[in-house]
């Protein structure tokens, strides 16, 4: 039985922060982090703002080696980032999936992929 206690009281925290943290992010503008290998958050869903975009800030991080924003599907007609180690991108997107992934001098950075959902904003 007291195996079985310290389980719950280990697990119980964690039960309540997710239930309560929101399923999506808050509207507004949106800042994703390049670090060195990774995107963060690199999937995200975002609602969109009652004129139907949504504002994404891509921001390099302090000391975050050569990384780009380049999209893989043009149709959007989005601006890809210079390689970089340092800058951010804005980007206004409307509801719709983006991905997006990151090319190096070398070539495409490995596991370097990202994911952006904006769902329409709600209508009452």
């Amino acid at each position: 039985m007291r195996l079985g206690m310290r389980w719950m009281v280990v697990l119980l925290p964690v039960v309540v922060a997710c239930s309560i943290l929101p399923s999506t992010a808050p509207t507004g503008t949106r800042t994703i982090g390049l670090y060195n290998y990774f995107y963060y958050p690199a999937t995200d869903t975002l609602i969109a703002l009652d004129g139907d975009t949504i504002g994404v800030e891509f921001l390099w991080t302090d000391g975050a080696f050569n990384h780009s924003v380049t999209w893989d599907d043009t149709a959007y007609h989005l601006r890809n980032s210079e390689i970089q180690n340092i800058g951010t991108l804005d980007v206004t997107l409307v509801p719709g999936e983006y991905t997006y992934h990151c090319v190096t001098a070398e070539g495409i950075a490995a596991n370097m992929i990202g994911k952006i959902v904006v769902k329409p904003h709600p209508t009452e």
